[in-house]
């Protein structure tokens, strides 16, 4: 059974989805008080996924955060992840912001090694600053 929390903790906001037995999985969020104060709403895909809706300056942002089941999981629990991933980035409206971030639990590229970027030859990493949310 699936758990949520929207907890108020000092200066942060956590929204959490996960199982209460089972300590490897489990997603959150963590909302600075600006944050907090553009979100409209959130949805617990999984344990292993979140969708969250924030008020942008110019358009809405969706942010999905993720935990990818590892190489090592069941094809069949890859595939539900995957499909569930697909299924929530459909409904996501095409003039918002999609934002999709986590823990991919891949290497990507055939070159791949400790010192490479993250996401070896054929991807892209960009450090950006925090979204503004209003």
């Amino acid at each position: 059974m699936d758990r949520t929390r929207r907890i108020q903790e000092g200066q942060f906001q956590i929204i959490y989805s996960g199982r209460e037995n089972d300590k490897h999985h489990g997603i959150a969020l963590v909302l600075k008080p600006e944050a907090a104060a553009a979100l409209i709403s959130y949805d617990t895909i999984s344990p292993r996924m979140l969708k969250a809706r924030f008020r942008g300056q110019h358009a809405n942002i969706t942010v999905i955060q993720v935990y990818a089941p590892t190489a090592s999981s069941l094809d069949y629990e890859i595939e539900e992840f995957y499909t569930s991933l697909q299924t929530t980035l459909n409904k996501v409206p095409t003039h918002e912001l999609l934002v999709v971030m986590g823990d991919f639990n891949t290497k990507v590229g055939q070159d791949w090694h400790p010192g490479n970027q993250p996401s070896g030859s054929l991807g892209l990493v960009k450090r950006t600053r925090e979204a503004r949310c209003y």
